[in-house]
């Protein structure tokens, strides 16, 4: 069959489906049964059918977007890589090309704005300064934040959903007979907040008692009120304590001192306090999980590589990434006059660190 004459309609037909769907499959829609796929897949191969473009029309000339995040995205650690990974991904299938700036200690705002006023759209990746966003909104450059929010709502944002995770992280412990359980987190971002929020709504919802004076370790609060170390408090609420948010400076004091003690499950904000916590009851001969269950947050590789593995949250990245960058494609071409806030779902892992109450 000659490639010219072949259509779209040429390939709905031959398929036995509409031509939207065969626009679907070509742009990698996940709303596509894999038979379906399968099938269109099948008829592209054997007519030899090749795309006329190679990018999707934007309606503005927009080539290249600029990724703005933090030097944390360098962590070998960082579940940040991974949503980087999935914007490359399909950033390279949209033929876009990426520029990237990291925003670091001595970065000053001035340096911050030159990049934006030279950028033609931008993916904000775990950056949601207030004066960041600030400067965005004075040069109107066409944003999307990727787990982060404005408050104000003038930028779109897409993120996991939280306070999912946190009712799935709180059931599964509660169903695992746990009644007395710490949350260890650290209260200086949104998206921790949306956690404690699913963990003290899985509560209620099993009226299970809360005091958040008790059954919440704010590792910031902490590092002040406890330990009265005010440098530590301010590196983990400027995001300078490292990716554990100092848990690791800070949890084998709180062991030591009976910080969980009449606690049977510890449900941590994220997977490196968690190895973090894993290592002070190390320390102090405390079993995982004959004597304390423990979660985590994120699915870091790490997680099937700690001693027991560590049961999780898990993030499909990919998708989160492809959704940012259509999001974005939205607010290129100004397809709608509202901004959005839209949440990917999450799953729970579970593996070794979380057994049935021991008491």
């Amino acid at each position: 069959m000659d490639n010219k004459k072949i259509t779209l309609d040429t390939l709905a037909t031959l398929a036995g489906v509409s031509k939207a769907t065969v626009s679907r499959v070509l742009n990698g829609n996940a709303f596509v049964s894999e038979d379906i796929k399968s099938k269109v897949q099948l008829v592209i191969a054997e007519t030899g059918y090749k795309s006329k473009t190679k990018s999707l029309n934007f309606g503005l000339d927009i080539k290249k977007v600029t990724i703005i995040s933090g030097d944390f995205l360098g962590n070998a650690h960082s579940f940040y890589n991974e949503i980087l990974s999935g914007v490359k991904k399909e950033s390279h299938r949209l033929a876009l090309d990426l520029d990237m700036f990291l925003i670091k200690q001595k970065t000053t705002l001035e340096q911050i704005e030159n990049k934006v006023s030279n950028s033609s759209a931008i993916l904000l990746i775990g950056v949601d300064n207030k004066d960041v966003l600030g400067l965005i909104k004075k040069h109107n450059t066409p944003t999307v934040i990727i787990n982060g929010n404005d408050f104000g709502m003038g930028i779109s944002s897409i993120s996991p959903d939280y306070t999912l995770g946190g009712q799935l992280v709180t059931n599964e412990l509660i169903h695992l007979g746990h009644k007395k359980i710490k949350l260890v987190t650290s209260q200086h971002r949104y998206s921790l907040v949306q956690r404690t929020d699913g963990f003290r709504h899985a509560l209620d919802l099993n009226q299970i008692p809360y005091d958040i004076n008790t059954d919440v370790l704010d590792l910031s609060s902490y590092a002040r009120d406890i330990l009265g170390n005010e440098a530590l408090q301010k590196r983990i609420i400027t995001g300078q304590a490292g990716m554990d948010f100092g848990a690791s400076e800070i949890l084998d004091h709180a062991v030591e001192n009976g910080e969980f003690d009449g606690y049977s499950a510890v449900f941590c904000v994220c997977d490196m306090v968690a190895y973090a916590l894993l290592d002070a009851f190390e320390n102090h001969s405390i079993a995982v999980p004959e004597q304390k269950s423990v979660v985590g947050f994120d699915n870091l590789e790490m997680s099937t590589m700690t001693s027991p593995s560590l049961t999780t949250i898990s993030t499909n990245f990919p998708d989160l990434a492809k959704a940012a960058l259509h999001m974005l494609i939205k607010e290129i071409n100004q397809t709608h006059a509202f901004t959005s806030r839209l949440s990917v779902g999450v799953s729970l892992i579970k593996r070794d660190s979380s057994a049935p109450c021991p008491i």
